[in-house]
């Protein structure tokens, strides 16, 4: 039991510092709809620089979160998307959304803006 907990702890950790990275969530949520070209991921995100969402798309690659696509090659068409694990992040960032609404209202569960909870799980649904 004290393993298991020691490994969960780990895990939770490792995942918290990954998705905690400057831009990384907000590139995911830019693929939850589909496959993005590079430069769809930086007009959603006007302060992101190219070098850090160069920088971001390729640990994300490296860590299997995200597919490069060629799509074509003449004229050179390349698009990300998330990869099957990237997809299992969805439920993960929707909880993590709902308990910062909950932060956001003092922790007091009785004065949760149930609009907000509710366009949030019609937004991660779309997917």
């Amino acid at each position: 039991m004290i393993l298991v907990v020691h490994n969960l702890k780990y895990s939770i950790e490792e995942i918290m510092k990954f998705i905690s990275k400057k831009w990384t969530i907000n590139i995911i949520i830019d693929l939850f709809d589909g496959r993005k070209r590079f430069s769809d991921i930086l007009d959603s995100n006007p302060n992101l620089s190219n070098k850090v969402l160069s920088d971001r798309l390729k640990e994300m690659i490296d860590a299997g979160y995200i597919q490069k696509l060629v799509i074509n090659m003449i004229p050179l068409d390349i698009k990300y998307q998330l990869s099957r694990l990237g997809q299992e992040t969805k439920g993960i960032l929707f909880e993590i959304g709902k308990f910062g609404l909950l932060i956001q209202q003092n922790g007091v569960r009785e004065n949760i803006d149930i609009q907000k909870i509710k366009y949030m799980r019609q937004y991660f649904e779309l997917w």
